[in-house]
């Protein structure tokens, strides 16, 4: 499969695992049972319940809790795998990031494709005192299943 030519285009999809067609349709493919080259960055998945109004409860059956729980857990097992592949193939690279929390040590703060408390962060050391809002360069030293980690370039 040929790379698309948006190195920096990231597409976080969601996925429902408690609704009879969500499954067959989305699931049977996230979770690996349909033949894909395609490999997501980030992949957010919930166990449905119905919602006071929702149109989506007329749908049907919903799928037993302990059902939902194992599609959970086996989807994001295998996603998990896929993140942190793709995460590890940042490393060596300088990243622009937003610094969303500062500590003595290490800092807290997320690439331009990441969602604040939703998706993973990147921890930075820093020579240098860093401000929470301000966007650094980051060379990236490691990765772990959705975390990046590294210091700040050029100091």
């Amino acid at each position: 499969m040929k790379p698309l030519p948006f190195p920096s285009l990231a597409f976080i999809p969601e996925t429902n695992g408690g609704r009879p067609i969500e499954i067959v349709v989305n699931f049977g493919v996230f979770a690996g049972r349909a033949a894909s080259p395609a490999e997501i960055d980030r992949l957010g998945c919930f166990k449905y319940e119905p919602v006071k109004g929702a149109p989506a409860n007329a749908l049907g059956p919903i799928v037993p809790d302990e059902v939902k729980q194992e599609r959970w857990n086996a989807l994001m097992a295998r996603q998990q795998k896929i993140s942190a592949r793709r995460l590890k193939r940042k490393v060596g690279t300088r990243q622009q990031v937003i610094i969303d929390e500062v500590g003595p040590t290490v800092s807290k703060g997320r690439s331009k494709a990441d969602a604040p408390e939703i998706d993973g962060a990147v921890y930075l050391s820093s020579r240098r005192p860093l401000k929470v809002g301000e966007i650094v360069t980051a060379k990236i030293e490691r990765a772990d299943e959705y975390d990046l980690h590294g210091s700040v370039a050029g100091f």
